[in-house]
């Protein structure tokens, strides 16, 4: 029997191929079910046949490439009797979505417990809703929100079960849940997400942070305790490098990159393991070359007790570990340490054996409400339509001399977006017909042998990384962890390529001085404050400023760390470029004179901080006059991300693109009146998503857009759209930007929403004159104390769930106040979820 292609096929032929697959293991059974028929002779008889008629291009008819294929094989794996990776990932769009793990029919999977905890492991450290487990002769589902235990039965998060014998009779079930056809009609999401959060689920992000944040205490607990002399800051920074650290080697074990279970032999000497770690840091340094093992006296001299570490490296390893770091994705581990850094180390107490320490949120991020990761379609949206069209149409020889920066990266989130578009971008070039054979033998790509598709080489990776990839934090921890999340990125599915390329041999001989797996990214990824420059010390002593006030404004001079990107095309000298910025280092000072720039970032990108300046007045006084005095768009009670948007402007080259996501409150605000000037005045706005209503961000109460500025537009375009459409294309109106010049407000609305919103206009009173002088309400200093959710009331009581206790409490009625937030207004009504606030004061206002 003929064998269709599996997108041609119809319904009825791809039951009657399983019908018939099912009859042919039945006659054979005895043969198929003994261990002289392997998994390999398994899927290629029957499981890679059985996808096919579910949909899936399991030979890659279409000639994908290797990151856009359907079906991702593994070549089987094994290291010290572990398998390394799933037999098949599903995939649509590039994005992974089912597991499949495959056994030979010998096996038992309805009671054997370890196939089942193996690919739950792939699939709940990969973040995925489901997995899928068969030999044929059996089909297992797996609800993979479920964490794993070793303690697991067979039986464990399984939500199906099929036979052989059943799929025929069933196909239509299996269809409809599993197939490719599914995915894309989005019937797989939908029957999948329905069990989102039921009670047993959780989350491999929520899970790893709670992991290093018990990390995080318990080794600021013992170096505190064990080295007198630290302060606040190098003890935070200590931390935070051996976590890094630690936790980098054991993923590049999972990924074939490092000797498995390394770390776990140390930490099982129990004898001197801070030691012994660092000579394995010090191998690191010379190994990978990155700066993440570089030495540090400081915090190479601390006195770490062995009890401590080896509960730490004991929590990487299976069975206490339920995580497979060879699949855990860079963008989940940004996300855990986005929330990770929104927290530092402070001194509670002095005892007299030592420092008492506690994990304290930043004050930025206690007011701003928490930390909140931008998901991946915004990361794509804005990378597709500021670095997408920057590179559109150009040679790997053009992209090479452009600079895209994240002038606040946090994690790295845009930076791993910008780098992935460029590795498919990269690779699409070479791997064409009339590219590929120079490409390959000059060792540009290579064939992978599992997938036998093209991939980059790790040389030509870290090329694209260090010509292409910069960013920018306040926070020297980010600036840590975006160079982390980069070299992971870097290095993924590159485990079996470094040996098959000789560099696992090169790394065990002496010439380790020439080649380094990893760049050095400290000329790219710096540390510093966007928005100040050296100029805030002009007319101020800098010796007054002690060094915890040095370290806070952090002021950072673009044109001296970047001279690489302020040059003409990077010819001109240094000092003939500053001659040319239209701005000096700040920002732009209401009365400078207009000049013309010819350096600058070709792209900049990002999701800037969101934090009202009255946030800042209260401890920095100095700094919130600076920006005052140096921005436009600083007027009234502005927020940082407007400033943010001018000061990124700025650092355009004459055709670069600039795209953030940011509130779009400041549209028709007071206080946006001075960047809605801004941009009118350069004629900077190239387009506008408007995200109305829709959140972004499910947990906090902000409403965004995504605005794309370029130099001297004509026209821009607008959409209004819900968020997550976005990744099927956004339809856009195109205004003059002339629409632009009444900056007291701007409204973009059309028909009888235009009409509205106009009468409204026209009315006498505003809300802001019936509520003149309210600016913001309560501030309690510390909402998880004093905040009770879910509250019900009775004539004496306020019952209430504290986030502080964890746990409901009864508080006397007569000192709580009912509260209104911004998660308890909804656009007509209040919900249901009433909110009350411990506050024994009469309100005065």
């Amino acid at each position: 029997m003929s064998q269709p292609k599996c997108k041609t096929m119809t319904l009825e032929e791809r039951k009657a191929r399983v019908a018939e697959l099912a009859r042919l293991f039945n006659e054979n059974k005895t043969y198929y079910l003994s261990k002289e028929f392997n998994e390999a002779n398994c899927r290629g008889q029957f499981i890679d046949v059985l996808l096919e008629c579910l949909g899936w291009d399991v030979k890659n008819e279409k000639g994908a490439r290797p990151d856009k294929r359907e079906v991702i094989p593994e070549d089987r794996v094994t290291i010290d009797n572990r398998t390394k990776h799933p037999d098949y990932s599903l995939c649509f769009g590039g994005i992974k979505k089912i597991y499949v793990e495959a056994k030979q029919p010998s096996v038992d999977l309805k009671k054997d417990p370890a196939p089942a905890l193996q690919v739950r492991r792939y699939a709940y450290t990969s973040k995925m809703p489901i997995a899928i487990l068969t030999d044929f002769s059996e089909f297992a589902v797996y609800d993979t929100r479920i964490k794993p235990n070793s303690k697991d039965t067979a039986g464990t998060a399984r939500i199906g079960y099929y036979t052989f014998e059943e799929y025929a009779e069933k196909f239509e079930e299996l269809y409809n849940r599993f197939s490719y056809e599914a995915v894309d009609l989005g019937k797989f999401d939908t029957y999948f997400e329905s069990a989102k959060d039921k009670k047993g689920t959780a989350s491999v992000d929520d899970d790893i942070l709670s992991m290093i944040e018990r990390w995080r205490l318990l080794l600021a607990e013992d170096i505190a305790l064990h080295n007198a002399e630290i302060d606040e800051y190098n003890l935070t920074s200590s931390v935070q490098k051996i976590i890094d650290r630690i936790l980098f080697l054991r993923i590049c074990e999972d990924k074939e990159i490092e000797e498995y279970d390394a770390l776990g032999k140390i930490a099982r000497s129990k004898n001197g393991i801070y030691p012994r770690l660092q000579k394995l840091f010090d191998a690191s340094d010379k190994k990978f070359n990155s700066g993440l093992f570089a030495k540090d006296d400081f915090t190479d001299s601390l006195s770490i007790q062995d009890k401590t570490l080896e509960s730490i490296v004991g929590e990487l390893y299976y069975p206490k570990c339920p995580y497979e770091f060879s699949v855990l994705p860079v963008e989940i581990l940004g996300s855990i340490y986005e929330r990770f850094l929104g927290k530092i180390i402070r001194f509670s107490r002095k005892t007299k054996n030592g420092h008492s320490v506690e994990v304290v949120e930043k004050p930025e991020v206690q007011k701003a409400g928490g930390v909140y990761y931008t998901p991946t379609y915004i990361v794509n949206y804005i990378v597709e339509n500021t670095i997408g069209k920057k590179i559109a149409g150009r040679t790997p020889e053009q992209i090479a001399k452009m600079r895209f920066v994240d002038p606040a990266c946090g994690s790295g989130s845009f930076l791993i977006g910008a780098y992935q578009y460029l590795l498919a971008y990269h690779l699409d070039y070479y791997d064409s017909d009339k590219n590929r054979a120079r490409a390959e033998k000059s060792g540009i790509i290579y064939k992978d042998s599992a997938t036998l598709s093209y991939k980059l080489s790790v040389e030509e990776k870290k090329r694209i990384l260090l010509n292409n990839i910069y960013g920018v934090d306040i926070d020297a921890q980010a600036v840590e962890v975006t160079k982390l999340s980069l070299f992971l990125k870097l290095l993924e599915n590159e485990g079996k390529a470094l040996s098959q390329s000789g560099m696992g041999e090169m790394f065990r001989s002496s010439d380790l001085a020439q080649n380094k797996i990893l760049p050095d990214m400290r000329e790219n990824i710096k540390c510093g404050n966007s928005l100040i420059g050296s100029d805030f010390y002009a007319d101020k002593n800098f010796l007054d400023f002690c060094m915890e006030e040095q370290r806070k404004v952090n002021a950072f001079d673009w044109e001296k760390e970047f001279p690489q990107v302020f040059t003409d095309g990077g010819s001109l000298p240094l000092a003939k470029a500053k001659a040319s910025f239209a701005t000096p280092s700040a920002g732009t000072p209401r009365n400078a004179p207009k000049k013309t720039r010819t350096g600058g970032f070709d792209c900049v990108i990002g999701n800037p901080p969101y934090l009202r300046v009255q946030g800042l007045r209260e401890n920095y006084e100095e700094e919130a006059k600076f920006y005052e005095q140096n921005y436009q768009s600083a007027t009234g009670r502005f927020d940082f991300y407007v400033l943010f948007l001018e000061k990124g402007f700025t650092l355009l080259n004459k055709d670069g693109y600039l795209s953030f996501i940011c509130p779009h409150k400041f549209l028709n605000s007071d206080f946006g009146v001075g960047l809605r000037s801004f941009i009118y005045k350069n004629r900077a706005l190239n387009f506008l998503t408007h995200f109305g209503s829709e959140q972004v961000f499910s947990s906090a109460s902000v409403y965004t857009c995504v605005i794309g500025l370029s130099h001297q537009n004509k026209n821009f375009s607008y959409a209004q759209v819900i968020p997550t459409e976005i990744e099927n294309g956004v339809v856009s109106e195109t205004f003059p930007i002339e629409k632009l010049s009444d900056t007291s407000r701007w409204s973009f609305q059309t028909g009888m929403a235009a009409t509205v919103l106009e009468k409204l206009h026209q009315q006498k009173n505003t809300v802001k004159e019936v509520f003149k002088g309210i600016y913001q309400g309560i501030v309690t200093g510390d909402n998880k104390a004093f905040y009770l959710e879910n509250c019900t009331e009775t004539k004496k009581f306020i019952t209430g769930y504290s986030e502080a206790l964890d746990q409901d409490v009864q508080i006397e009625k007569g000192i709580c106040k009912p509260v209104l937030t911004g998660k308890t207004i909804q656009r007509y009504s209040f919900n249901d979820k009433k909110e009350y606030m411990i506050y024994p004061y009469r309100l005065g206002r």
